[in-house]
């Protein structure tokens, strides 16, 4: 029973850990395509979308 708990509580930090770095690894995608597009080419949308 408590190592079917160990489990569960492991999968669930797994699964936050990858949520997390989803995340982290999005909003670092977002801000160099925003910091490459606002170099290029300067539009009202990519400087509104890193405050988001």
């Amino acid at each position: 029973m408590s190592k079917w708990r160990l489990e569960t509580t492991d999968s669930q930090t797994e699964k936050e850990i990858l949520g997390f770095s989803a995340t982290y690894l999005v909003v670092l995608l977002q801000f160099h395509v925003g910091e490459t597009n606002s170099t290029t080419s300067q539009s009202p949308q990519t400087k509104d979308f890193p405050m988001m």
